[in-house]
């Protein structure tokens, strides 16, 4: 996400710079089915016609000395919105917009805010409510003339409650393991065993022998082990091969006499069975592990000739010993791995030369019949923010549930809430990464195939009286400021699973007056996006694909240059499904977090909520 956020922002510069280039082209805007239908635009006068004076130097176009008629600045009516702010924090629910309409000659026939009709008063005045569910969100005013030219105006706000970055976000992420991703970890577990033979011999040798009996050695073979998960913990199953045990027998006879006998019993396979209950101090952060109802049972059990007679004694005190002694040393083997177990900690990621860091916490840990379940919190925030706001939209709804088996589909399963995305996107934001400088050379490393030339030939190409204010061939640089923090909103219940939005990415363009050395700003555009996206399995990887509708909007603020702004949106609206996919196209996939030493694959993806939910097969990793 922290990749595609900026390859968003540079969607937008795209998209300015293609508008500005453009020729000849009609405002339009984008059908529901994704259709381009084009409007009627207005046409501009003129410049010469209309009273401007040549060479009157490019710095009018800064302090306002150069007007253009009001003609060439608007499609059809002006329109004005006075609250809410672009970027402004509202609450969910009904939300009061006031805007203000101004005829242009051509009369005012209908005004319409986020779909619903408004009539305005005498002076054009209107205050209407508009209904905002949580997240970014776009209120779009539109207003039409008598002759049907469309005009628009747009402001993005953040509707919800928001947090202090750093805040953690309880239910972050979770990780499922179904009993067939456990199967994988029985090996580990045996050979684990295998490995703690001096261990357990030296156990079982200074352990408490029956009456009269000494233990002398102890040896055993091949460990194979089962792991189930159940609602009270995990269930494992240690069947033990040829279990070989040295005993000295003291037997008295003629009551003041005895006699030392030796010999070895065996077990062809030792069975040891129990419960490991796994627990999670959330205050310490500590895990630990208690053992219970461990039993043992041998097959194949032999006793030397002179025990025959003792031999269902022996068999018994052989397995109550052993359970005692495996119920100890599973015990202790278990809190000592859980002991090292790494339950919190920060990560630092790098992305565009910033720092960002996740803190997270290992916050619940379960067991059903059907798997293991984790649960993460996490908190992430830039290192050292230099801009925006310190505050962050966050839902704060629970974490997708995890359950099921999965049956031949998938054994893992993983789930991310969206304010763990967003909080990510946000730290960008704060780092301001996602503000920069685009110039030919940055362009067309954005678009190697774009024939776009960011000059003053392509404004003057458009309007030729621009030629006696507008020095011929001069280059332009697009400053890039993104306002407000990207934000994704995951959609439940639709083939698509993220709107990405950026609410307010305001580009200037600016030349250096050949003349007097001067930065001079041509134009100012904010834009507003949001794309429907997807996720796919690529090779094991997740990609992000285009999988629906581009909204976008367009306003050209200030003293526009004449034409720029049905010009803008025109080439905005035709332009954007096709760059955005092309974005989407060029991003590499990103890996999964599995389990160490672990691939998923055969990814399939869903929507819970605010949850995006994976789910995979878990396979032991390839060994080099």
């Amino acid at each position: 996400m922290l990749v595609t956020s900026r390859s968003f922002v540079l969607s937008a510069v795209t998209l300015a710079a293609l508008s500005f280039s453009g020729l000849g082209c009609s405002n339009s805007r984008r059908g529901a089915n994704g259709s381009v239908e084009l409007l009627a635009s207005g046409t501009a006068a003129p410049i010469g016609s209309q009273g401007l004076v040549p060479g009157a130097g490019l710095g009018g176009l800064n302090d306002g000395s150069i007007q253009f008629p009001e003609g060439s600045q608007f499609v059809g009516p002006a329109i004005q919105i006075h609250s809410p702010a672009r970027g402004e924090n509202v609450k969910v629910g009904r939300v009061p917009v006031a805007i203000q309409i101004t005829d242009k000659g051509k009369g005012v026939q209908s005004v319409i805010v986020n779909g619903q009709g408004v009539q305005v008063d005498a002076q054009g005045m209107a205050t209407v409510e508009v209904f905002l569910e949580a997240g970014m969100r776009t209120i779009v005013v539109e207003a039409t003339d008598s002759e049907g030219t469309r005009s628009e105006r747009h402001v993005s706000v953040l509707v919800g409650d928001l947090s202090k970055e750093g805040t953690q976000v309880a239910e972050a992420a979770a990780v499922r393991l179904t009993d067939e991703a456990i199967d994988f970890f029985e090996p580990t577990v045996a050979t684990a065993v295998e490995g703690q033979r001096d261990a357990l011999r030296r156990q079982v040798l200074t352990s408490k022998p029956p009456k009269d009996t000494k233990f002398t050695s102890f040896d055993f073979g091949a460990v194979q082990s089962e792991l189930d998960a159940t609602a009270g913990g995990v269930r494992f199953k240690l069947e033990i091969a040829n279990v070989a045990l040295g005993i000295e027998y003291k037997a008295k006879f003629l009551l003041f006499f005895s006699k030392k006998k030796r010999g070895t019993v065996k077990a062809g396979t030792l069975v040891i069975e129990g419960l490991a209950t796994p627990t999670l101090d959330l205050a310490s952060g500590k895990l630990s592990s208690t053992v219970s109802n461990v039993t043992a049972a041998v097959r194949n059990f032999t006793v030397p000739d002179w025990a025959e007679s003792a031999k269902n004694d022996l068999r018994k005190g052989f397995q109550d010993q052993f359970s005692q002694a495996a119920a100890q040393g599973i015990d202790q083997a278990l809190n000592d791995a859980l002991a090292k177990t790494q339950t919190q900690g920060d990560v630092i990621k790098t992305a565009f030369g910033k720092t960002i860091k996740a803190s997270w916490q290992l916050r619940g840990l379960s067991c059903d019949d059907e798997g293991i379940n984790a649960q993460f919190g996490a908190a992430i925030q830039a290192e050292q923010p230099t801009y925006g706001s310190d505050e962050v939209l966050l839902v704060g709804t629970p974490s997708a549930p995890l359950g099921g088996s999965g049956g031949q589909r998938w054994n893992g399963s993983a789930a991310v809430h969206q304010d763990t995305i967003n909080q990510a996107l946000h730290a960008l934001w704060r780092h301001g990464a996602l503000n920069f400088t685009v110039d030919q050379s940055t362009f067309d490393k954005i678009n190697p195939l774009s024939q776009v030339r960011l000059d003053t030939d392509a404004l003057i190409a458009a309007q030729p009286e621009l030629e006696q204010v507008l020095p011929a061939g001069t280059p332009i640089d697009l400053d890039i400021e993104t306002q407000m923090a990207p934000y994704a909103n995951v959609v439940a219940g639709m083939p698509h699973q993220l709107e990405l939005s950026l609410g307010s990415v305001r580009v200037s363009w600016r030349i250096q007056d050949p003349a007097s050395g001067s930065i001079v700003t041509l134009a100012e555009t904010v834009y507003s996006l949001k794309a429907e996206a997807s996720l796919q399995d690529d090779q094991g990887k997740i990609k992000l694909v285009q999988s629906g509708n581009v909204e976008v909007h367009v306003d050209v603020e200030g003293n526009p240059l004449p034409g720029s702004e049905p010009l803008v949106e025109a080439v905005t609206q035709q332009m954007a499904p096709q760059l955005v996919q092309s974005t989407l196209d060029g991003l590499p996939g990103f890996a999964i977090p599995a389990v160490k030493g672990f691939t998923m694959t055969g990814l399939d993806f869903y929507t819970y909520d605010d949850g995006l939910v994976l789910t995979g097969t878990l396979q032991p990793a390839a060994k080099p």
